[in-house]
């Protein structure tokens, strides 16, 4: 089994396709997913948690905010919990009629900068 992260200049657009297979995967889509390697950078230690990240954006607003919440979710500054897909399986039959299932391995609706124990929920 291939597992593919594709990502764009965003970190909303991680997605990663992991299997389109009338066959039994090697490994259950939830494993799969959980081991996917996202393409961004491992936090580094001694980064800004969520407590210290609200005060610092706290006075700001619109596209300055969002800035902020983007470089730091691109540094790798979001919790570990953040890096783990889930699978979405759809199933359903191909042209032929062949059975067919698609599993794609999603992030979580919602990014948060900091870590596991002190993170912010930032919307953007």
């Amino acid at each position: 089994m291939t597992i593919r992260v594709l990502a764009k200049e965003s970190v909303f657009a991680i997605a990663a396709s992991v299997l389109i297979s009338a066959q039994t995967p090697a490994a259950p889509p939830s494993e799969a997913c959980h081991n996917a390697e996202l393409p961004i950078p491992r936090t580094v230690p001694g980064s800004m948690g969520g407590q210290e990240f609200a005060r610092r954006v706290g006075d700001l607003e619109g596209s300055a905010r969002d800035a902020e919440v983007r470089r730091a979710l691109l540094a790798g500054n979001l919790p570990e919990h953040l890096r783990h897909l889930a699978p979405v399986t759809l199933e359903g039959r191909g042209r032929e009629g062949a059975p067919l299932t698609v599993t794609f391995c999603v992030m979580r609706d919602y990014l948060a900068v900091g870590s596991d124990s002190d993170s912010l929920i930032v919307p953007m």
